[in-house]
């Protein structure tokens, strides 16, 4: 009976020693994990302020050469072109680069950097997660790839559309302002 008693206040100090160094081990992970998420956090924050300035300032060179180069054309080549579409096409596609430069540059280097620190952060807590990490990362790098070949697909399709779209609407905002300027003329 005696021996009984012992084991049974053995396996209760164990279990207590167990439940002790679980919290431990709990604490300090959770420590660790937001360690890790307040860095990520900070460096995601200046990852789009950084790149948003570096954007901005990059737009407005590319605009300025642009519209130099645009003054330097000769008169017959705007007599070649439609203007309307040209100027819709001209706004949608700064708009493009500027989401591509702003937003989706910062994305993928945000992701990318994300990825690479997961991957050495697993390898660290332990290595089978590392070796499923990398088994499952081919397939998401494929459909990362095909759902990008897809947006791509979209936005050069819905950009097309807007371009022609803006044309029309602006030569007939034009047309209207004609109208509306002979019928003044015709009334005084």
């Amino acid at each position: 009976m005696r021996l009984f008693f012992l084991k049974s206040v053995i396996l209760l100090k164990e279990a207590e020693l167990m439940k002790l160094n679980v919290k431990e081990t709990m604490e300090s992970n959770i420590k660790k994990q937001l360690v890790c998420g307040a860095i990520s956090f900070v460096g995601t924050i200046m990852a789009y302020f950084f790149f948003g300035l570096m954007c901005t300032r990059s737009l407005r060179n590319f605009k300025k050469k642009y519209f130099t180069l645009i003054l330097s054309q000769e008169q017959g080549w705007f007599d070649s072109i439609n203007i309307f579409e040209f100027s819709s096409r001209i706004q949608s596609q700064l708009e493009y680069i500027e989401i591509g430069m702003n937003e989706h540059v910062t994305e993928n280097a945000v992701y990318l950097i994300s990825v690479i620190f997961s991957l050495i952060f697993s390898f660290f807590g332990s290595w089978k997660l590392y070796l499923v990490l990398l088994c499952i990362t081919p397939i998401i790098i494929c459909l990362g790839i095909y759902l990008n070949y897809l947006n791509v697909k979209g936005n050069t399709l819905m950009r097309q559309t807007w371009e022609a779209a803006g044309g029309i609407a602006e030569e007939i905002l034009y047309n209207i302002k004609n109208v509306l300027s002979f019928s003044n003329f015709i009334m005084n």
